[in-house]
């Protein structure tokens, strides 16, 4: 029998995930055209989610001078924060077609949340420096998310010019040269954040192991995924790179970064082990 703690956990947690997934449904038939579409019943659905979800993480989170992060844990942070910022590009820019991918993606990390909460635990001791470094690597996640959900709107807006008779349209979206604008203003801000990134990380390791770099897979990739976004952006300001290219180099990157982020720390904590 659950105890009630646990009935509140699945409570929240069931509540959480109905509202993210009705707002996914509700702005992809907005989109397709098939219900008359506005931005409030969006609001009404995705406000309380994130409070729910917010939550969700401070009841689990310790509280003191230490925090216990596992990687569901770490997975559901950077999900919720990606749709903050999902949900303040919105009010603000009266555009909500983002939440067409940002919706599905943060329920899933919601689900790893709880799925992935028994692995082993990582112990971070507060200090100035590790706070800055965290302060810089959230955020540059979330900015990354938002672009990455751009450049796949962006491929299905490609796809539709140049099919317009295969399928229903997404009569929604905005044009093309909108969201191409939107895509590089969000990769070139998330390029900058994740230099700061990287430089907060050096400086971090110097003062903690008396060398600047520890060459483990997750700053490999870490610095493979910088590459890839400054070529991004270097592209683009050199070679005019729009539409489908930019799109999908966007998409790679960002799964490079996914690598950096979470999938070493998933094959060190889970297939390792098992191993």
């Amino acid at each position: 029998m659950l105890s009630s703690s646990s009935t509140i956990s699945v409570i929240l947690f069931s509540t959480g995930l109905f509202l993210y997934l009705l707002a996914s449904i509700l702005l992809w038939f907005g989109l397709r055209g098939t219900t008359r579409f506005s931005g409030w019943p969006l609001s009404s659905l995705i406000l309380p989610a994130l409070l729910i979800h917010g939550f969700i993480l401070y009841r689990t989170l310790s509280v003191g001078s230490t925090i216990h992060l596992s990687l569901g844990l770490t997975i559901s942070i950077a999900g919720w924060v990606s749709a903050i910022l999902y949900y303040i590009l919105a009010l603000r820019l009266k555009s909500w077609e983002l939440g067409l991918v940002v919706l599905p993606a943060t329920s899933l990390t919601l689900i790893a949340g709880s799925a992935l909460m028994d692995n082993t635990l990582v112990t971070i001791q507060f200090s100035r420096d590790i706070l800055w470094h965290i302060a810089l690597a959230v955020p540059t996640y979330a900015v990354m998310c938002t672009a990455f959900a751009q450049a796949i709107l962006l491929i299905l807006q490609d796809r539709q010019l140049h099919r317009p008779l295969t399928r229903k349209q997404m009569t929604g979206l905005p044009a093309i040269q909108t969201m191409e604008t939107s895509l590089f203003w969000l990769t070139t801000t998330g390029f900058l954040l994740m230099t700061m990134n990287l430089v907060s990380g050096a400086y971090s390791s110097l003062i903690l192991h008396d060398q600047t770099s520890i060459f483990t897979h997750h700053i490999i990739f870490s610095i493979i995924a910088w590459a890839c976004f400054g070529s991004l952006v270097a592209g683009r300001l050199l070679a005019g790179w729009r539409g489908g290219i930019a799109a999908r180099w966007t998409v790679a990157a960002f799964f490079i970064l996914l690598l950096a982020y979470f999938g070493t720390r998933f094959v060190r904590e889970f297939l390792l082990v098992s191993i």
